[in-house]
């Protein structure tokens, strides 16, 4: 992998991960706190959502060393999924009996992340095309522009309802000027329906989307606790305060999405201990920028923030570095699960992620209540943790039988 490509993707994937914390600020800003806790709770729902659209295919087209099914085959079952999640969102908001405000919020977002799930596909067929850089440089592009166009939007009208609407649709557009017009260059089959391999690819990739959307749905169990016995404020005070903790995931993610090939290859090659090699020194990266971004921010973390959003944080400082300590924890989560799923072994992820989701529920709500944004905080870093070492068991456990048939 050249250099630059690395870099083009890693800016990529900053950009597009803080689009949420973008957003946030600009709403924050412009319509109040009490609308940004409403569009931060809609849109960690179309995060969730944005898993069935994703379904795993991602995963399974890098790994998919051996080409056992084309671009068009993966395409296929995308647009499948992609509706189907459309659907759910929809169903999501009838069932909530959300407000028309809230709704129309909502369903705008997860068109925009079906926007996202389509460009899914064609960074994959770059990533393969050893040119990652593209999947980078269409990230770049379409969230930032996309971004602008929100906060044009927001600034003239302050209707967070039409301004979530342009940024779906800004999004649209650029999807065709830039991904699908970059893919002709690098594949040149075409969308094809072929029910028996759709039920193959959808078998392989479905212990990923279950695993995910529970994966997602911890990561937001905190939030969906504050919105049941918590209220708006506090909503918007938390996802603040989560900022920095998602700068640790951030990072992680920069340097975890373009080893996913070389981890199949290692895999393939039956070279364990390179797999292993390779995993050991994402974990140490992510610890040392864990400690250098929780020095950093247990100095000046607060005060920045307050500056940025105009909010007054002080009271929240333990809860700040709680959630840090927690950004680690679920960024190896997040490594060990891509791992698994990397040597096949995706479909046993789902049974500890049920398991933990079981928990959360009841453990997050029980944390809020009692000890509000504390609890909050607290909640977060005992999911992480409980998701680590039940992950980390399950791959010493799949390596170590893996060693064994090699030898």
């Amino acid at each position: 992998m050249k250099k630059s490509h690395f870099i083009w993707n890693m800016f990529g994937t900053i950009i597009a991960s803080c689009l949420s914390s973008i957003l946030l600020l600009i709403v924050v800003r412009i319509n109040g706190v009490e609308i940004a806790g409403i569009f931060s709770i809609a849109f960690a729902t179309s995060v969730i959502l944005n898993a069935v659209g994703d379904f795993g295919i991602r995963i399974l087209q890098v790994t998919d060393i051996k080409q056992q099914y084309t671009f068009g085959e993966y395409m296929a079952l995308r647009i499948i999924v992609v509706f189907v999640m459309i659907v759910l969102g929809i169903i999501f908001i009838i069932v909530s009996h959300y407000d028309i405000d809230k709704a129309y919020i909502l369903f705008f977002l997860i068109l925009f992340r079906a926007v996202d799930n389509f460009s899914e596909s064609y960074q994959a067929q770059f990533q393969l095309s050893n040119r990652l850089d593209l999947a980078g440089k269409t990230l770049i592009i379409r969230n930032s522009i996309s971004c602008v166009a929100f906060f044009l939007v927001d600034i003239l009208t302050h209707n967070i309802i039409i301004s979530t609407l342009a940024l779906f649709i800004t999004n649209l557009i650029l999807l065709g000027l830039l991904d699908y017009r970059w893919k002709k260059h690098f594949v040149k089959d075409k969308i094809h329906f072929t029910k028996e391999k759709c039920i193959e690819i959808l078998k392989e990739a479905l212990p990923v989307c279950i695993s995910t959307i529970l994966a997602l749905y911890l990561t937001n169990a905190v939030k969906y606790a504050i919105d049941l016995v918590g209220n708006n404020e506090m909503q918007t005070y938390y996802n603040i305060i989560y900022l920095p903790a998602f700068t640790i995931n951030l990072l992680s993610t920069c340097i975890m999405k373009p080893i996913l090939k070389l981890l199949a290859e290692s895999f393939e090659q039956g070279d364990m201990k390179k797999l292993v090699t390779l995993i050991l020194k994402v974990i140490l990266l992510t610890f040392g920028a864990t400690i250098v971004i929780i020095l950093i921010c247990m100095t000046i973390g607060i005060p920045i923030l307050e500056y940025i959003f105009g909010l007054k944080l002080d009271n929240y400082r333990n809860e700040f570095v709680i959630l840090l300590v927690s950004g680690f924890f679920y960024s190896v989560s997040i490594l060990l699960f891509y791992a698994l799923s990397t040597i096949r072994k995706q479909k046993w992820t789902i049974y500890v992620y049920m398991c933990v989701s079981v928990l959360a529920y009841f453990l997050t709500k029980i944390f809020v209540r009692e000890l509000q944004m504390t609890g909050a905080a607290l909640g977060n870093i005992t999911i992480n943790c409980l998701l680590v070492v039940a992950l980390g068991i399950l791959f010493i456990i799949f390596i170590k039988k893996r060693r064994r048939i090699s030898t």
